[in-house]
């Protein structure tokens, strides 16, 4: 190899390697600036993403102030409220002891005006005194001259003259006591012996008043009750009877103080319990079915004892001869007898038949009769809720009464079940009060409030319809009062309150006007004008006085042949089967001794 080709060699390869060189310099540049490029571009979304989070943070955290904002705020509200309330509590504190401080400045002024008034009537009532003494000793001394006496004597003389006098006014005085006391013994001893007889009636009270029916198996009470009751309540109202089931088993009681109806009952439900088919349709048809069956029964009893029935025959009264009783005169002739037992009844509850002839008749026969009223009778309201309430009944209700709603004297309470009807109150409750009412209302119309939850403390109940609004924010007041209001008196209690206040959420609600709305659950008050009529009475007092009775046979001491029972006797009573009783026990009693 030449010189020339190693020379031309180097040189290519010195070219090739400075080739190489450039190209590998040129592709390490090209890669710098894409890596530099790559570089910018994470930079830049690095800078978009840190934005992106930075405007996340920023809209996250402005919500959450927002929300503290809101909280905030409903909290600094509701301090706002119960501020505005204890400020009113407080004004209402502060009036009221500007009040009793007005009262105390006035009855301190009306104190000090008193004494004076009293130091001054001592001071006229001493010089008066002293007056007196020296027209007292002026007199004497004028006396003295005129009868000759010494004052000594005189003395004397009037004491020996006041003590004759004394001593014939005590035996007097202790004739008039011991006679009363007599009197008063007699008396009270009758009214003792009446009363027994009403609420005792010890050997004949238990089969007067319940019966038990057997029953096949404890399965057949919840047939006799039926599906919600129905077949119970079915029963009770068609035969008048109570149904009482307990834990007896395999029997119920029937109860309720009229015999014959207690009978009918006791046969029908054993009929239905035979038959098994108790609904109540069956009842109704059992019942009238039984009520034929009874009377025919009854009809066949008389009868057989040789008693005849005079039906569609009118009494018109005794007929009387030289003062004694020989006959009973009727539209029909006179009808003749060893003895005559009077038992016609009151004038009240002439559903019975009863018209109050009888007393009159006692009346003609010299007996000392006092004047029919109706004694058990319902009271009449002049306030429009109370006859919107027609045929509402309330069950453990308190009733107050009194002249005047604001003062505590001459008011009395009673707790029972009250019927609202289309004129006024009636019900077991009203009905025993209304005795008392008629006292009332001889001074003028009578104030009453009605306590819906008599057994429970107004704080309790505040409580409880705090608790029912809160649940309740968004509702109108209206529409939650049936959630403690008793059932049908929401509209009662509506009346009491304005349209605004009954229309207004109840979030709106203040606590003045919840407290007033509890008020009126604990006293919703009403106005007595009267009482029913003698027609619409359960019983009436009125007839022949206790005194003129002897009351261990019930005969009549002006006329030995004749006997009184039942309602022709004065008596006041209360309702729940006292009069039916009385004319049992009555009845008894003088048919025991004729």
């Amino acid at each position: 190899m030449s010189l020339i080709e190693v020379i031309f060699l180097l040189l290519v390869g010195a070219i090739g390697t400075l080739i190489g060189w450039i190209v590998s310099a040129k592709f390490q540049k090209n890669k710098i600036i894409g890596a530099e490029g790559n570089a910018k571009s994470i930079i830049e979304r690095a800078h978009k993403e840190a934005k992106s989070i930075e405007k996340e943070i920023f809209l996250e955290a402005k919500d959450a102030s927002f929300k503290m904002k809101n909280e905030i705020e409903n909290q600094l509200n509701d301090k706002s409220k119960l501020i505005q309330e204890r400020e009113n509590s407080l004004n209402q504190r502060e009036l009221g002891l500007d009040r009793k401080s007005d009262m105390i400045d006035k009855k301190e002024s009306n104190i000090n005006s008193s004494e004076e008034d009293l130091k001054e009537r001592s001071r006229l009532l001493k010089k008066k005194d002293e007056r007196f003494t020296e027209l007292i000793e002026e007199q004497n001394s004028k006396l003295a001259n005129i009868s000759q006496m010494s004052q000594e004597e005189a003395k004397e003389l009037l004491m020996g003259n006041l003590m004759e006098k004394a001593r014939q006014d005590s035996a007097r005085k202790v004739k008039e006591i011991k006679d009363e006391s007599v009197r008063n013994a007699v008396f009270e001893a009758k009214k003792i012996i009446v009363s027994a007889i009403q609420r005792c009636a010890v050997d004949h009270s238990s089969e007067n008043s319940v019966s038990v029916v057997h029953l096949p198996s404890d399965s057949m009470k919840g047939r006799i009750i039926g599906r919600e009751g129905r077949n119970i309540r079915s029963f009770e109202s068609v035969t008048g009877i109570e149904v009482i089931i307990d834990d007896t088993p395999e029997a119920v009681v029937i109860s309720g103080f009229v015999p014959v109806r207690r009978e009918v009952a006791r046969l029908a439900l054993e009929t239905l319990v035979t038959d098994g088919r108790i609904h109540p349709a069956r009842i109704e048809e059992v019942v009238k079915k039984t009520k034929a069956d009874v009377t025919e029964v009854m009809k066949r009893y008389v009868t057989s004892n040789n008693a005849e029935l005079k039906t569609g025959t009118k009494v018109l009264g005794f007929k009387v001869e030289d003062g004694k009783i020989t006959g009973v005169e009727t539209n029909s002739g006179v009808y003749t007898a060893k003895v005559y037992i009077l038992a016609t009844g009151g004038s009240s509850y002439q559903k019975t038949g009863s018209t109050g002839d009888g007393v009159g008749w006692l009346e003609m026969l010299g007996h000392t009769v006092h004047k029919a009223n109706p004694n058990i009778v319902p009271l009449i309201v002049e306030d429009k809720w109370v006859k919107a309430l027609s045929g509402t009944t309330l069950s453990f209700m308190k009733i107050t009464f009194g002249a005047d709603r604001t003062k505590v004297a001459g008011r009395f309470s009673s707790v029972g079940k009250i019927l609202f009807t289309h004129f006024g109150v009636s019900g077991p409750l009203i009905l025993n009060a209304s005795h008392e009412v008629k006292k009332l209302l001889g001074k003028g119309p009578v104030q009453a409030t009605i306590d819906m939850y008599p057994d429970t403390e107004i704080g309790t109940i505040r409580n409880r319809v705090l608790e029912i609004f809160n649940r309740n924010k968004n509702k109108t007041l209206k529409n939650v009062l049936k959630e403690f209001v008793p059932a049908g008196m929401d509209q009662a209690v509506i009346a009491q309150f304005s349209s605004e206040l009954t229309n207004m959420k109840v979030h709106s609600v203040g606590k003045k006007e919840r407290y007033e709305l509890v008020d009126s659950l604990k006293a919703m008050p009403l106005t007595i004008t009267g009482t029913m009529g003698m027609d619409w009475a359960v019983i009436s007092d009125g007839g022949v006085a206790l005194t003129e009775i002897d009351t261990k046979t019930m005969q009549s001491p002006l006329h030995e042949k004749l006997y009184l029972t039942g309602d022709v006797l004065h008596v006041t009573r209360p309702s729940g089967g006292y009069s039916l009783q009385l004319c049992w026990t009555t009845g008894y009693v003088a048919g025991s001794h004729v």
